[in-house]
């Protein structure tokens, strides 16, 4: 529509002009009749000339009525391709507007959510930079323990090996005494052995005397335990057959009391009781009798326990079945004892 009246404008303006143009020609050729007729020495070829111009004005205003005419029809034409256009051009303007508003709201929704990572972006930073600044504070206290514990390291391995430098040094200065003592013992015994032996071979010395003692009373006492454990499960034995026989006497009382119960025609709640509690006594018989038996087992292992192993005492030279207590220093079969026990027990 814009360019139909823009064209429209514009023709009228030519149209205007045209007018003008021929106003002003009709003024001058008025001129230049009134010039001819006061300057009648002026030619004739002037005046057709003048002719030929009219003639030429009239043929221009004829192509211009004619061109007024196809213009029209042109501009009809034109003015039905320019709604056509104008249409298709609405509605791609319309379509780009929507693209345009879609794009917009893509790049605003696109904007949030940058702007939100980017928040979540800074505050993760942050979070970093305080995590790094807490780990980075961390590890120079950790630097700064660790230099203090190697420095007391250093400190520790110095007084460690001062330590050990003077406890070897004791050492042996006590181990170079106790060398000393141990050979001047050793030639004290062997003095002392030349000078109490007897003829028989037997040592007469006051300590080995008081040990032989000793010993013979831990031998009485080992009999005497011995023969009391003895008896004790010859008396077990007995209470076991004894229980075995009354054990088998009950067992064959409940059976009879059973097949009777069963076979009698009246039954009632006081008999099955009665009979009840007269099989289980046979039952607490034989626990009694388990417990009995691992007594006797116990007593035979006490039995073995004391039994004592081979000796040979010094008196008689005979092999013995008594065995030394437990709690004695003394090896029977060692030939030479220490020096230490023999000087702490002088």
């Amino acid at each position: 529509m814009l360019e139909c009246s823009g064209k429209s404008a514009k023709c009228e303006k030519k149209e205007a002009s045209t007018v003008r143009e021929e106003k002003k020609k009709h003024k001058n050729r008025d001129k230049d009749k009134d010039k001819e007729s006061s300057d009648s020495h002026k030619s004739t070829e002037q005046t057709k000339e003048i002719l030929v111009k009219d003639k030429e004005l009239e043929s221009t205003k004829e192509s211009v009525k004619s061109n007024k005419d196809s213009s029209n029809s042109h501009k009809d034409r034109e003015r039905e391709k320019e709604k056509k256009e104008e249409k298709e051009r609405e509605t791609r303007e319309r379509e780009q507007k929507e693209k345009e508003l879609r794009s917009s709201r893509e790049l605003s929704e696109e904007l949030k959510r940058v702007r939100a990572e980017l928040c979540t972006a800074k505050s993760s930073e942050a979070e970093a930079k305080r995590a790094l600044a807490a780990a980075a504070a961390a590890e120079r206290a950790r630097r700064a323990d660790h230099l203090q514990l190697r420095q007391a390291h250093a400190q520790l391995q110095n007084k460690v090996s001062t330590w050990r430098s003077g406890e070897r040094v004791a050492l042996e200065r006590r181990l170079s005494e106790e060398r000393r003592a141990r050979t001047n013992a050793e030639h004290q015994l062997l003095r002392a052995r030349h000078a109490n032996r007897t003829p028989n071979g037997e040592c007469e010395n006051e300590w080995c005397k008081s040990r032989r003692a000793a010993q013979e009373a831990d031998t009485a006492t080992l009999r005497r335990e011995l023969q009391k454990a003895r008896d004790r499960a010859a008396q077990l034995q007995k209470d076991l057959v004894q229980s075995t026989e009354q054990v088998t006497y009950c067992v064959r009382i409940a059976f009879i009391i059973i097949s009777i119960f069963y076979c009698s025609s009246a039954v009632n709640f006081f008999p099955y009781k009665l009979a009840t509690h007269r099989v289980a006594s046979p039952a607490y018989v034989f626990s009694l009798i388990s417990r009995q038996e691992k007594e006797i087992e116990e007593l035979k292992a006490q039995m073995l326990a004391v039994m004592p192993t081979e000796i040979v005492t010094p008196v008689s030279n005979s092999v013995s079945k008594l065995r030394l207590s437990d709690g004695s220093p003394l090896d029977p079969n060692a030939s030479v004892y220490t020096p230490k026990q023999l000087c702490s027990d002088a």
